[in-house]
């Protein structure tokens, strides 16, 4: 604790912020607007940073559409995270009316983020889906689970360990939470989650 306090003290005398504090105290919409193709000329940001920036495999070789799709993706990530924070229904959108149509949309939002991050850093991807984050975003983003908040999930009688064994590969198999019933003395119900 001492040491951190030591540290955030001399910062703030040698006005030098670091790494961690320039990210988490830049506004999102910073992130979109400077990748705009005008910081891409020649003694600019972009034509010496942007492999730097952007660690992972590109979608195309050419650093000026590198730098549109960049921006792109940051922008859809920056709406749809203003949607989520402002309480708005994140699966809403023009042509979305029923159920599988906003499980594809969430999808597609997931894949997008998923993308952007990769292009970043491969190797926070690689943590997040090692960690199963990205997993369990598609799995909280799917019809089995919109059933389940519903009350509508089928509940699997297990009778013996044989059944147990079934309904748990059947869980991991398809990345679904599932609810399970076992009878004693009484019947208890139980959340089954694969990792």
């Amino acid at each position: 604790f001492n040491t951190a306090w030591y540290e955030r003290k001399s910062r703030q005398v040698s006005g030098q912020p670091d790494h961690q504090e320039v990210v988490s105290k830049t506004e999102f919409s910073t992130w979109e607007f400077v990748l705009d193709n005008e910081y891409m000329g020649n003694n600019l940001i972009w034509p010496k940073n942007l492999g730097r920036v952007f660690k992972g495999q590109w979608p195309t070789s050419q650093a000026s559409a590198m730098l549109a799709g960049c921006k792109d993706q940051v922008a859809l990530v920056r709406k749809f995270r203003n949607r989520v924070f402002h309480h708005e229904p994140a699966w809403k959108r023009f042509n979305v009316n029923d159920e599988h149509q906003a499980v594809a949309h969430l999808h597609e939002k997931i894949s997008k983020i998923t993308e952007l991050i990769s292009w970043i850093s491969p190797e926070k991807i690689d943590l997040l889906e090692r960690s199963g984050v990205i997993r369990t975003a598609y799995r909280a983003c799917s019809v089995a689970e919109i059933e389940r908040f519903k009350y509508q999930s089928k509940t699997s009688t297990v009778n013996s360990m044989v059944k147990l064994i079934k309904v748990a590969e059947a869980a991991s198999a398809g990345n679904e939470v599932m609810k399970i019933a076992l009878y004693g003395k009484r019947k208890a119900v139980y959340t089954l989650q694969a990792d």
